[in-house]
């Protein structure tokens, strides 16, 4: 038999602690929170890196090569914990679970030469597992700080444009926790930017200069800091968060509207709230009006926490507003994971719970909320165009995203059936027909794969004159927007148009300028070039036909 190096022991406890800490550091929280599922699946592939280890120090010797010997112990090890994991169909940060397996698999397969600089490298490879351990208890997740607020040009061609972008960068300043997200409204001779975390911006685009930046002494009621105290996780990486703010005047008040999260500290649960600020121009610049806000809707019922690693799905929540009339706008409310897949209860399918819905919510005395349209995974997307149609676009789960046209009282399918499938796998374990959409109102348009679709606009100015009554669907995947042109309620071209970012939101502002919000803290304002309107008008294409 041979006999283990003394750093061995050293070595290989360190890379099996380090094996079992990658979630944590994958998803921002202490090991010591990981789930029950989280604690079986990477403390297997530590005891299986450790069985492999001590295969490899006291087995015979063999004529095959060491490297080979120690590739085919990690193959079994880790693939029966593989097996094992897919049996039992647990969920778990799948990114990590790929870095473990092929980080053991490189510290097997590299023990066999290590005898001469074992030492050094068990000790490296113990402050890397005590680093994996410490940090996510340490940090939260925080927006890495980029360059300094500046405006950029750039030029896109597509096929009726060439696009003139101008870039204001870093318009937001990197916060504590997530100034990305948020929205974006036209307000003033300006817009109202709502990060994520709750902050409100006044922002001014000169078109010259940089952007003139307010940042307001009010905040959205975003009571984040109760949810990281009764979770101890760190909210913005749970999405807990602001989806949209609006803004009008109304009998001469400003109305600033919200939609966000909310923790309810006594209940231990969680809503979607709709909260109202009634105030003027003068007062929103000037005072810190935070105790003024009113609740004008919260869904229900609350939602418990589930699990220890993802306790809760906040990037599955909608929250998309839009006014209506004086008293009463439409919502649309994600389904929070509560589908009967991701977390047991499906609450889509109950007309008494608000989720996986759009809502009609009535700002009389009785605040009353009718179920507008069903069947929503999560609705991120959402406009009313001149003849009031309503356009809604949505995140399927691994494909699927949507494009509906929305009707009273119509069951859009989710979740019980889409176009697409499970994280990982190949089917949607509810849709009795995979691939198909049987049994409900299809939706006008489908990705696969996902996109990533936020907001939409429907362009109703004459500065885009070719693009008149087009849709434009900003997107979270690809860095891409989509132009989409209709034929009455049908869809007969799509294209993509790439900008590089993230889009979060999507506005058409006064001069009919296409207005993008980003996940890097930016604003892109968007107009035909020059040449674009003289090029469209005047060249025309032969007539191919045969």
């Amino acid at each position: 038999m041979q006999r283990a190096p003394k750093w061995a022991i050293v070595f290989h406890l360190a890379l099996a602690l380090l094996l079992f800490s990658l979630p944590g550091l994958r998803l921002g929280i202490a090991a010591w929170h990981l789930s029950r599922q989280q604690w079986i699946v990477f403390g297997g592939l530590a005891v299986a890196y450790l069985a492999g280890a001590l295969l490899l120090t006291v087995r015979e010797r063999v004529r095959a090569p060491q490297w080979l010997v120690a590739l085919l112990i990690a193959l079994a090890t880790f693939g029966a914990v593989t097996i094992v994991q897919v049996m039992l169909d647990y969920q778990f940060p799948r990114l990590a679970y790929v870095a473990a397996v092929v980080l053991g698999g490189v510290g097997l397969t590299i023990y066999p030469y290590a005898s001469r600089i074992l030492a050094p490298l068990a000790i490296l490879v113990s402050l890397a597992a005590a680093t994996a351990l410490a940090l996510p208890a340490m940090t939260k997740v925080t927006i890495r700080a980029d360059a300094p607020m500046h405006r950029e040009s750039a030029r896109l061609g597509t096929s009726l444009y060439d696009l003139d972008v101008t870039w204001y960068r870093n318009v937001i300043p990197s916060g504590a926790k997530f100034s990305a997200f948020g929205s974006i409204a036209e307000f003033e001779n300006g817009y109202l930017v709502a990060t994520g975390d709750g902050d409100l911006y006044r922002v001014k685009l000169p078109p010259d200069a940089p952007a003139q930046v307010e940042h307001l002494p009010t905040r959205v009621p975003l009571n984040i800091a109760a949810f990281d105290k009764a979770t101890g996780q760190n909210g913005s990486g749970q999405f807990f968060r602001i989806m949209d703010v609006r803004a009008r005047e109304r009998n001469g008040k400003l109305q600033v509207f919200a939609s966000h999260h909310w923790w309810n500290e006594s209940a231990h649960c969680s809503v979607l709230r709709v909260s109202l600020l009634e105030t003027t121009h003068e007062q929103l610049a000037s005072t810190s009006l935070d105790g003024d806000w009113t609740t004008v809707f919260e869904s229900r019922p609350c939602l418990p926490l589930i699990g220890k690693d993802w306790p809760f799905s906040g990037m599955e929540g909608g929250g998309r507003l839009r006014l209506l009339d004086d008293s009463t706008f439409l919502l649309t409310v994600g389904d929070h994971g509560f589908n009967g897949v991701v977390y047991p209860t499906d609450y889509v399918s109950d007309s008494s719970a608000s989720y996986g819905k759009t809502l009609k919510v009535h700002l009389g005395g009785d605040k009353r909320v009718e179920v507008f349209t069903i069947g929503h995974r999560n609705p991120q997307g959402l406009f009313i165009d001149a003849s009031g149609k309503v356009w809604e676009t949505e995140h399927g789960p691994e494909g699927g995203d949507e494009l509906n046209l929305l009707e009273a009282g119509i069951n859009y399918g989710w979740p019980h059936v889409t176009y697409g499938t499970n994280y990982g796998k190949l089917t949607w374990p509810r849709n009795p027909h995979q691939g198909q959409h049987n049994g409900y109102r299809l939706p006008i348009y489908a990705w696969v794969p996902s996109v990533g679709t936020s907001n939409l606009i429907r362009v109703q100015k004459d500065l885009f004159a070719a693009w008149k009554d087009d849709l434009v669907v900003a997107t979270l995947v690809g860095g891409e927007i989509f132009r989409l042109r209709l034929d009455g309620s049908r869809v007969v071209l799509t294209e993509p148009v790439k900008v590089g970012e993230r889009v979060r939101d999507v506005l058409e502002n006064g001069a009919g300028e296409i207005v993008l919000w980003t996940d890097s803290r930016s604003i892109a304002v968007v107009r035909p070039g020059e040449a674009s309107a003289r090029r469209t008008t005047s060249v025309t294409s032969p007539d191919r036909g045969q």
